[in-house]
């Protein structure tokens, strides 16, 4: 469906921007090198690549910290501090 949406969207002359996050636990190189193959498959106008942060009190974050994995950062000191 997305590269129909974007073939569509290209030929009505409109320009594109495609957003992807990356950094989940579950992604190896190999994801990261498929999804490097798919932006360039799809050549759109713009493109957004963000590295996953998860926010405070996400499900994410959560699992993170009940994994008692390494803190991803101390912006809960700073905000309580």
């Amino acid at each position: 469906q997305l590269k129909n949406a974007i073939k569509i969207t290209k030929k009505e002359g409109i320009e594109t921007l495609i957003s992807f996050i990356i950094g989940f636990e579950f992604e190896n190189e190999k994801d990261i090198e498929n999804t490097k193959k798919l932006i360039m498959e799809l050549d759109p106008d713009y493109i957004s690549i963000n590295i996953l942060v998860p926010r405070i009190g996400s499900d994410i974050r959560e699992e993170i910290k009940s994994d008692e994995r390494e803190r991803l950062d101390n912006s809960e000191e700073l905000i309580a501090g």
